[in-house]
């Protein structure tokens, strides 16, 4: 899957403020990134306070990803500056 660096970093950075670091369950410290259609959804949740609550966003890509759990934090930090178009591969195979 290949997507406007920018765009892409733009939108972790809107999800990241939804995951909780200090969660006891540790999947709660990730987003969820799936692509098909030429569209990439980005994804996260956050448990607590009497309830929980989500937040997606999405943005235009080539190429399909199988749904992935990352932390956003270290995907910022892997695409750094990176101007123009970054590719995203899933190693292994998708469940």
């Amino acid at each position: 899957m290949q997507t406007d660096a920018r765009d892409l970093l733009r939108l972790l950075r809107t999800v990241e403020t939804t995951t909780d670091r200090r969660a006891s369950m540790p999947i709660l410290a990730c987003a969820r990134l799936a692509a098909t259609g030429g569209r990439l959804s980005v994804a996260a949740w956050h448990l607590g306070d009497g309830g929980y609550y989500q937040i997606e966003g999405w943005i235009d890509c080539d190429g399909d990803l199988a749904p992935v759990a990352v932390d956003p934090r270290a995907l910022i930090r892997a695409i750094g500056k990176a101007r123009g178009p970054v590719q995203i591969e899933r190693e292994g195979n998708p469940v």
